[in-house]
């Protein structure tokens, strides 16, 4: 045998372990790879750390959880050695721990390879958006190959490099027969204990998971404590509880939730509801002619920070100006930092949550209220308007199961329209809303919902319609300047055309387009512009802090239309003593009144803060608002689980321009 292929004996410390000595020894090498690339990870952010003690802390915890990861991860290769390492079946053992190893080294090699630029992106570790992104690859990898080309061909190339090098390591280091068959049985159970041990990582009642690593105030610095297959595996883990939407924040009985909540909807009489357990009500409409059409303009990525009219970035022009022709809110936050949730927010007036938000959800994927549902009760066409994939994010499948009778996407657009790495460009989407309403029957009211997505990284701008902000190119402010010229095309032909009279048109973003901080909630990164504009809209600011939620609850007053609904949102035609919002970031949830917050995180106690425009700056408890913003958290899971938030099963709806009743 050369001296290559001759086994290195084991070392002393490790000899008694027998055949498990490999698993435990890789076991070992994970958790200093960890804890090496944490430290580089802390170094690049040490501008965030508070202290030499934070510093401490966050490599102690570190340290606990990547000792806890390799517990989980050793625990199967100590069954594979069980099983297989015997006289008989070691030719079997040996390719099973290889392979085993060599796919989780790979693994380990992308997540931590990726886990920098995901930070700069999002704030945190690779997380559920990491696998979820995954479910539309087409979209996503051809989004990478153009913004991030290094990170996705020289990264994957060094980690299947390095899996390859992992295989052949492998393979020369287990070149031996199994002359250790009864140490394989006798060891087992010594070796499963070492593993529980340290996958349990205490002997308390609850093993460690990601709230015990929280040990400072930045959710950067708390994520770096983890390390990314463990942020990405808990993710995964957690998605047992979504259908139900476990609730991690406190617990409040269901009643006390529901009669929080109704308080909260401040506009709506205790004779409007119609029955004792759900917030289905009556909304009554103002009994005025209004519009026959309902335009809802849904901006991708488009937070306060680059509009003009909010203090940001002067790129724009043609929103600003018709903030001006009709109901502007400067106070208006997004429920949340991802595309699905503005969906949810703006079209079902749900109260988002820690679980994913309802679009994807399969217990909402049919008989769940959105507004198209009491639009096309009323008699009203409902379309459903995206230059991309309308399959991205389960958006077809949600809408058109829940009240949309038409959805309009890429593939229905001609092949000389100009198209990004995400599908049809703005100008066309809206141009193709201008065509769908000049054509439509004025004996036909119609809904539709347009949503762009030029505004989306890499950023891509058809050229020859605006000047470049910034360079390069591929720059979000470029996409956020094409998006608001699109805007303007559009509306400078619906001004000319025969509906303009006849419309309600509504623009919102539906998030902002990096969500990310060190603090519990960026509240200023949930700042987005929304506009009420029409034929008959008075122009007026709302200066009082409003949410998404407001904005469906709001549009059914605008439009005269009468009807049963389970939404929560306020009608803002009307008076209130306080403004209110509510995000979700990540795990954790605030809820807004004025300048008051309250900041829910799973397993911890919650907070109180107050809000200046820019810092949260703790305050003494106030236990009215922690109970609100509990109920409504605690309100959302219930009402999902107990199938609360369905369409009324006989609607009667009334409008200025149609009279219908269900039968």
């Amino acid at each position: 045998m050369s001296a290559m292929n001759k086994p290195r004996k084991p070392s002393a410390l490790l000899r008694p372990l027998g055949p498990y000595r490999l698993p435990i020894t890789i076991g070992v090498i994970f958790v200093l790879v960890c804890s090496l690339s944490r430290i580089v990870l802390i170094a690049l952010h040490a501008g965030s750390l508070g202290s030499t003690a934070e510093l401490s802390q966050l490599l102690l915890w570190g340290l606990r959880i990547d000792l806890q990861t390799m517990g989980i991860l050793v625990a199967p290769a100590l069954l594979i050695t069980l099983l297989f390492h015997h006289h008989a079946t070691v030719a079997v053992w040996r390719p099973l721990i290889v392979a085993y190893f060599a796919a989780f080294g790979v693994l380990i090699a992308l997540l931590e390879l990726s886990t920098p630029d995901f930070i700069a992106e999002y704030g945190v570790r690779p997380n559920r958006l990491f696998f979820e992104y995954l479910s539309n690859p087409r979209e996503v990898f051809s989004m990478l190959a153009v913004s991030r080309p290094g990170i996705l061909f020289g990264g994957a190339a060094f980690a299947f490099g390095l899996g390859a090098l992992l295989v052949w390591r492998l393979l020369v280091h287990t070149r031996y027969k199994a002359t250790h068959s009864l140490a394989t049985v006798l060891w087992f159970l010594p070796a499963l204990v070492i593993c529980f041990a340290v996958a349990r990582g205490t002997a308390g009642h609850r093993a460690l998971n990601p709230a015990s690593a929280a040990v400072t105030n930045s959710q950067t610095l708390n994520d770096i404590a983890l390390n990314s297959l463990y942020s990405v595996g808990y993710a995964l883990y957690a998605l047992k509880n979504e259908d139900g939407m476990e609730l991690r924040y406190g617990d409040m009985p269901p009643e006390r939730a529901l009669e929080l909540v109704r308080g909260g909807m401040a506009h709506v009489p205790t004779s409007a509801y119609v029955d004792d357990r759900s917030t289905h009500h009556w909304q009554n409409a103002n009994g005025k002619p209004r519009y026959r059409n309902f335009v809802l303009i849904l901006e991708e990525s488009l937070g306060a920070e680059f509009v003009g009219r909010l203090g940001g970035l002067p790129l724009t022009p043609n929103l600003d100006a018709l903030a001006d022709e009709g109901w502007w809110f400067d106070q208006m936050y997004a429920t949340g930092t991802r595309s699905v949730r503005g969906i949810e927010a703006v079209t079902t007036g749900f109260l988002p949550s820690p679980a994913r938000a309802v679009v994807k959800l399969p217990g909402a994927q049919h008989d769940f209220y959105t507004i198209g549902r009491t639009l096309g009760d009323a008699g009203w066409a409902t379309t459903f308007v995206y230059g991309g994939d309308a399959n991205f994010d389960n958006m077809r499948r949600f809408l058109s199961n829940n009240g949309f009778q038409t959805v309009i996407e890429n593939r229905d657009f001609s092949d000389d329209v100009e198209r990004t790495t995400w599908g049809v460009a703005d100008e066309h989407v809206l141009m193709r809303v201008h065509t769908l309403l000049s054509a439509a029957p004025s004996d036909q009211p119609q809904f539709v919902l347009a949503f762009s997505s030029t505004n989306h990284e890499p950023f891509e701008v058809p050229p020859g319609h605006i000047e470049n902000y910034a360079e390069p190119a591929l720059r979000v402010e470029n996409a956020v300047k094409y998006a608001d010229w699109s805007i303007g095309q559009f509306f400078d032909a619906a001004k000319q055309s025969s509906y303009w009279d006849d419309t309600l048109f509504l623009v919102v973003a539906d998030h902002n387009s990096r969500v990310y901080g060190d603090g519990l909630i960026p509240i200023d990164r949930f700042h987005i512009p929304a506009l009420f504009v029409g034929h008959d809209v008075t122009p007026r600011v709302h200066n009082q802090v409003a949410s998404q939620l407001d904005l469906p609850v709001t549009s059914l007053a605008l439009l005269d239309v009468s009807a049963e609904h389970p939404m929560v949102g306020r009608d803002l035609t009307k008076p209130y003593e306080h403004g209110r919002a509510i995000m979700q970031f990540r795990d954790n949830q605030a809820y807004m009144q004025d300048d008051a917050v309250v900041v829910l995180r799973p397993d911890l106690t919650p907070t109180t803060w107050s809000w200046d425009g820019a810092v949260l700056r703790s305050k003494q408890t106030d236990t009215e608002l922690t109970d609100l913003a509990l109920a409504h958290a605690k309100w959302a899971r219930h009402s999902y689980q107990n199938q609360l938030y369905r369409p009324p099963a006989a609607p009667i709806i009334r409008s200025a321009s149609v009279a219908v009743a269900a039968p």
